[in-house]
């Protein structure tokens, strides 16, 4: 989440920190894959799985929270002066806006809203994507991700590159193949290779683990020197498709197997956070945009440093009274309504 908040704060005349949205989006679209599948791959697999009531239980969590941003973004353009189209408004409320490839479209309003067009479409697709991946036979699914890999990648040269963001970095087409892989990470983490790669690492100790996890962290690093120098087509979304799985199964492994990273992540104040991911990752485009309109027309300029901890300081405080206050409420009445006996 850091990274993508990174991502879109600058200050003054500081470069975009294009990386850190680029990784943090592929990061989170494969997590998800990784964490509905542990949640629910084995409904899906024997058939127990309410399709309906999982789209209408997330929907409750993430609906009120996208309305409530778009109605603040309406409230903040309003007063500047600028009035929502009524075309680009219906597909931002029916979360259709990144099947648009049109920039002002699909970052419209609370531009991150789009990553909530795309989940939604993976929500639709999840019991399809788990029966094909957690069923199909080893060979099988090889021929598969290598004809959707040989697919993307004539997509990918095909595409003109004005419009690279928008169909290669934003649309669902495409960016459900993060979502597969998440799944298909999960289908790994489960077999016999990892519980056998987990023993190992907890026979060799804390330390053994710790030092597992920093070469994640530092092919990571390397990731970001490499995508410095790659064309942007490449870097949007498939650079990360050979790292970041492996980012992600070695810190779930880690998890199993007690490292230092994992200690962290566990602790109280990296659990309260991660309970506020989304209203985080909802609201601080917001908070940044406000909070840096505020000092210039005032004429104040504390440095990117302490503006950029102002920014973290509010978000968090906003999503924090925004999930107590408002998402919980509204999610827990939703809830009782949908689902009532």
């Amino acid at each position: 989440m850091f990274l993508i908040f990174m991502s879109h704060f600058t200050w003054m005349n500081s470069e975009d920190f294009c990386f850190g949205g680029d990784c943090g989006v592929s990061f989170f679209f494969m997590l998800s894959g990784f964490v509905l599948c542990h949640a629910h791959g084995k409904e899906v697999t024997d058939s127990r799985f309410g399709h309906k009531r999982f789209i209408l239980r997330q929907l409750s969590k993430i609906y009120p929270l996208h309305i409530a941003t778009l109605l603040a973004t309406i409230l903040i353009g309003m007063k500047a002066g600028i009035y929502p189209g009524i075309g680009n408004l219906a597909l931002n409320v029916t979360l259709l806006q990144s099947w648009i490839p049109d920039h002002d479209i699909h970052f419209g309003f609370n531009s991150v809203s789009w990553f909530l067009s795309d989940i939604m479409f993976f929500y639709l697709m999840f019991p399809s994507l788990v029966r094909c991946t957690m069923k199909a036979k080893k060979r099988h699914l090889t021929f598969g991700i290598a004809a959707v890999a040989a697919a993307y990648i004539c997509i990918l040269t095909a595409v003109p590159e004005e419009k690279t963001n928008s169909l290669l970095y934003v649309s669902p087409a495409q960016r459900i193949i993060d979502f597969a892989i998440g799944i298909i990470l999960y289908r790994l983490y489960k077999s016999d290779f990892t519980k056998s790669a987990v023993r190992r690492i907890k026979a060799g100790g804390k330390l053994q683990a710790g030092l597992i996890e920093c070469v994640a962290i530092i092919m990571m690093i390397a990731t970001y020197a490499v995508y410095q120098t790659t064309e942007e087509r490449w870097r949007c979304a498939s650079l990360f498709w050979l790292t970041m799985p492996v980012f992600i199964y070695i810190m779930a492994t880690a998890n199993a197997t007690g490292g230092f990273v994992a200690d962290i992540l566990k602790s109280r104040t990296a659990l309260w956070l991660s309970r506020l991911t989304m209203e985080i990752f909802m609201t601080h485009k917001i908070v940044i945009d406000v909070i840096k309109y505020i000092l210039i027309k005032i004429g104040a300029d504390p440095g990117y440093t302490a503006t950029c901890l102002l920014c973290i300081g509010v978000t968090v405080a906003t999503a924090y009274l925004t999930e107590k206050y408002f998402v919980r409420h509204t999610s827990n009445y939703l809830k009782r309504k949908i689902f009532k006996p």
